[in-house]
This record gives C-alpha cells, sequence and structure tokens, in this order.
C-alpha cells in the first residue's frame, strides 16, 4: 500500500534487487493491463522537486512497552521516520504512528531477515513532532531513527532580525508552517488533513513567500495549474489547482489567478 493519506506499507521481503534496471529478468512478471490514459495534458514538471531539506535526531526515548517506545524530535515537520540498521527476522513488522493528529494513517515495514537495513518510506509524508514506534526487535538506540523533513526545494532569499525575540520566533514558525505545506510544486492549506492546493490560503501567503524565498519556478508552476484547471468557457477558477478540492470558496479564491501573477 502507498498512499498520502493513509501511509505506505514495504514488505522487504518481496523486493528484488535491479528491478527497474536494464537487463532484470521480468520474464515471471504478469503482463501489464492497458487501462485507459488519464485525462488532461502531459507537461513537464517546471517547479524543484521534493527533497529532504532537514534531519532531525531524537530528542526523547520513553519505553511504553515489550518493543513499543515513544520518541519525539523536538519539532513538528512535515516528512517520514528513517529506520537506519533495523534487523530482524523474516516477517517482523514495525509499525511507525506518528502522533501530531487523528487523520494519518501509518507506516509499516516488514522485515526480510537478510540481515541490518535502512528504509524510510517513498510515496507518502506526515506531519509529526512525536511518534510510536511499535514492535522494535530489540532495544531501540536513538542512532536507529531519524526525522527527515520533506519539502518542495525552495532556496531562502532573504534574512528577518530584529531586536524583538517574539517577532524573530514568529518569523520562524512562519517559515516552518510555510515549507511544511509545500509539497509537489503547489502550497497546501494544511499538511496533516486535507492537504489540498487551495487558491485563497495560497494567495494570502504568496507576497511573503517571495519576500523571503527564491520562489519563481514554485509560483511559475502552481499558477500554471491554476490556468490549466480554468474553466475557458466560464473564466471559473476552482478553489483548488491542480484538482478541485470539492468546497466552497469566495472571491479570494478564484482571484488568485489574478493576484499571484501581481506579486510575483
Amino acid at each position: 500500500m502507498n498512499m498520502v493519506y493513509y501511509g505506505e506499507d514495504y514488505d522487504a521481503r518481496e523486493e528484488q534487487p535491479g528491478w527497474c534496471t536494464p537487463g532484470f529478468d521480468d520474464s515471471h512478471w504478469d503482463a501489464a493491463v492497458l487501462k485507459p490514459s488519464p485525462e488532461g495534458k502531459l507537461v513537464a514538471h517546471t517547479a524543484h522537486p521534493d527533497r529532504v531539506t532537514e534531519e532531525l535526531a531524537l530528542v526523547s526515548k520513553e519505553r511504553m512497552g515489550e518493543e513499543h517506545y515513544y520518541v519525539d524530535f523536538g519539532v513538528e515537520i512535515s516528512g517520514w521516520v528513517r529506520l537506519n540498521g533495523v534487523d530482524g527476522p523474516a516477517g517482523h513488522k514495525i509499525e511507525i504512528i506518528p502522533r501530531a493528529n487523528n487523520y494519518s494513517g501509518n507506516n509499516t515495514y516488514i522485515c526480510s531477515g537478510e540481515g541490518s537495513t535502512t528504509y524510510a518510506p517513498r510515496f507518502n509524508w506526515f506531519v509529526f513532532s512525536g511518534v510510536e514506534i511499535q514492535n522494535w526487535p530489540g532495544e531501540l538506540l536513538p542512532e536507529q531513527l531519524t526525522a527527515e523533513a520533506v519539502n518542495t526545494y525552495i532556496e531562502p532569499s532573504a534574512t528577518f532580525e530584529t531586536s524583538s525575540e517574539l517577532f524573530n520566533e514568529i518569523n520562524k514558525i512562519w517559515r516552518r508552517s510555510q515549507t511544511d505545506n509545500m509539497h509537489g510544486g503547489l502550497a497546501s492549506d494544511c499538511p496533516h488533513r486535507e492537504r489540498s492546493g487551495y487558491t485563497g490560503d495560497g494567495q494570502i501567503a504568496c507576497n511573503t513567500v517571495l519576500h523571503n524565498y527564491d520562489a519563481r519556478n514554485f509560483y511559475q508552476k502552481w499558477i500554471g495549474d491554476m490556468r490549466g484547471a480554468q474553466i475557458q468557457e466560464s473564466g471559473y477558477v476552482p478553489n483548488g489547482a491542480p484538482w478541485q478540492p470539492g468546497c466552497g470558496g469566495g472571491p479570494a479564491w478564484g482571484a488568485a489567478i489574478c493576484v499571484m501573477p501581481w506579486d510575483y
């Protein structure tokens, strides 16, 4: 299973080394099934890709039971937990459960039994500071877990510093909140629940983002999504782009297609 909302189940026993390289013998695989092509126009992704932008070590660890731990990384991020040097018997299932909210699923790793290995999800990210680790084989060492913050890469282009520690902290918190919401070349309304590219939320923050980051290709991509989502016959701009989240918005949402290029 791989799903941005529900999580990822990864069974290392099913690994086939070299499966994506030329010359791999896939003669025993089932044939591909032809399906209708998706709607829309396939174009290049012009924003920077999502990257691991920060790595955090454990701040605290609490044993909650046999092979059951609660760990905290001190800062709430959007990303995942990387398992380092995990070694369990074949079929041993480790569950990684974020504790930030009730809307996220879990990540599950099933050991291959073939020695020490490293694992991190490939198809989802969660928001968390604290995480439950269930069924860890043996004693959990701090260096065996790393929290990796993940977001669409944008390069800072300004610094902010005042004589007020409160203002400095507010700006620091804003930066974290903003990058937590930037994935796949669009800005979401929240990184833990809906995770949708609401245009109203995006245009409110756009001016501040451009004062702090070199986000030119980020907005070039996302504003292009809005143009692609616009209904040409009526000019209507959906409340979210590149997809319609399915709930209402007012002028601040549709006006994003004008306001954001103006800020840009």
